[in-house]
């Protein structure tokens, strides 16, 4: 789910995303005997575990760079998330400054998932919002809950730390997105524009 447009023009949704501090959670899994008869033997799938969600601190480069794999296979955009990574002070400073925030989901010590983002402060009020940049979950743990609680506990580090409110976009043909985030959040209909600086072209 890349929330960010090409060149040009791209319409949008923009969903703003309700700061309330819950908490993570995951649907309790039914009854594997319900509606079967007592006279018949069945043997249940061991339940899956939603993988563990954290907020990645400075010492995490390593698997920042994990996350940035992760984004690369779902968005198929591998020059960008790369072929041109930063060095680990970079990365290693962006972790640390406080303007910055990742989460990431991880099965074992696998990274399945994960959500990067900017603190912006406001000019116009006393106030900080959060723009949600980047969501994705690898292919094999998608429609499990994944994205829903690390934005789950976005929602509760927002509320922490006093951030009046979070947005994100979503590209109207992603529907996955659309649906995520619709569930979350009161979306409206916008235009995005990409503008080059000085030199870079049109």
């Amino acid at each position: 789910m890349d929330e960010r447009g090409g060149s040009g023009v791209a319409v949008a949704r923009h969903v703003v995303l309700q700061s309330d501090g819950v908490g993570v959670g995951s649907r309790p899994p039914q009854d594997p005997f319900r509606g079967h008869s007592s006279q018949s033997l069945w043997i249940p799938f061991p339940m899956t575990a939603l993988p563990s969600v954290r907020v990645l601190r400075p010492a995490d480069v390593g698997t920042l760079r994990s996350l940035l794999a992760v984004f690369a296979d779902a968005f198929e955009d591998p020059e960008r998330y790369l072929e041109r990574q930063p060095s680990d002070p970079y990365l290693h400073e962006l972790l640390s400054n406080g303007m910055f925030l990742a989460i990431v989901a991880e099965a074992g010590t696998r990274v399945v998932g994960g959500l990067t983002g900017y603190v912006l402060p406001k000019f116009e009020q006393a106030c900080r919002e959060f723009y949600l940049y980047d969501l994705a979950v690898a292919h094999d743990h998608r429609r499990q809950g994944v994205a829903t609680a690390m934005i789950e506990l976005l929602k509760t580090l927002a509320a922490e730390r006093g951030f009046d409110g979070i947005f994100v976009q979503a590209h109207r043909d992603d529907g996955p997105a659309i649906a995520l985030y619709a569930r979350l959040g009161v979306g409206e209909e916008v235009l995005h524009f990409d503008i080059a600086p000085a030199g870079a072209g049109p």
